[in-house]
C-alpha cells in the first residue's frame, strides 16, 4: 500500500511534499543495491569471478557470466544441477585445473591480440587516406602494405619492418574504419 501512495495525487498537497516523498522513495531504492562478493568456496560449484567484473560469477563449464544475484551457493548449485549434471560430483582439483588453463588461455589470447597505439593510428590514417581518394578498401592489403614493407626493408631497419607488419590493414578492419572516415568526411 505504501508503494502505491506515491502515485496518488492528494488534494491540497503541495508540490514540495510530493517531491520530498519521491526523494525518500529514491533513497530507499538506492540503498538496496548491495552486491555480493566472490568467495573462494564457489570454485567447488565450478565458478570463478568474471574477468570483466569480479562481482559477477563466471561458469567454467559453459563459460557464461551470470548476474550478481546468483552469487549464492544454492543458486550456483542449482545452475550446476540443471545445466551441468555430469560435472556435479567432480572434485575441486578438477575445477582448479580448468581455471588455470582458462587463465593461461586468456593471457595468451590478450598477448596475441594486442596492437600498439601507433599501429592502430597508422591503420586509421591509411583508412582515412583511402576514403579521401574514394578507393576500394582492399587496396590497403594489396598495394599499401606490401609497399610499406618494401620501403621499410630497403631504407629502414628490420625492427621497422616488423612494426609495419603489425599494422592492422585487413579488409574487415578497414571496412569499419572506412565507414567512420566517410561519415566524418561527409559531415565536413
Amino acid at each position: 500500500m505504501a508503494l502505491m501512495e506515491r502515485f496518488l495525487i492528494r488534494e491540497g498537497a503541495s508540490e514540495k511534499q510530493n517531491q520530498n516523498e519521491n526523494k525518500e522513495d529514491r533513497k530507499i531504492v538506492k540503498s538496496t543495491g548491495n552486491k555480493r562478493k566472490y568467495v573462494e568456496d564457489y570454485l567447488k560449484y565450478g565458478f570463478i569471478p568474471s574477468v570483466n567484473d569480479p562481482s559477477l560469477p563466471f561458469c567454467l563449464t559453459c563459460q557464461k557470466t551470470l548476474s550478481n544475484e546468483t552469487m549464492v551457493p544454492s543458486k550456483l548449485l542449482r545452475h550446476i544441477e540443471t545445466n551441468h549434471r555430469e560435472q556435479m560430483n567432480n572434485p575441486i582439483s578438477y575445477f582448479e585445473n580448468i581455471r588455470s588453463s582458462f587463465q593461461k588461455q586468456s593471457k595468451k589470447f590478450k598477448k596475441f591480440m594486442t596492437t600498439s597505439d601507433e599501429a592502430q593510428t597508422a591503420s586509421y590514417m591509411i583508412a582515412q587516406l583511402i576514403a579521401r581518394k574514394k578507393k576500394a578498401h582492399a587496396e590497403a592489403e594489396e598495394i599499401i602494405l606490401p609497399a610499406l614493407k618494401i620501403v621499410a626493408g630497403c631504407m629502414l631497419t628490420n625492427d621497422a619492418m616488423e612494426k609495419v607488419t603489425k599494422i592492422p590493414l585487413s579488409s574487415k578492419i578497414l571496412r569499419e574504419e572506412l565507414k567512420i572516415c566517410q561519415k566524418i568526411l561527409s559531415c565536413k
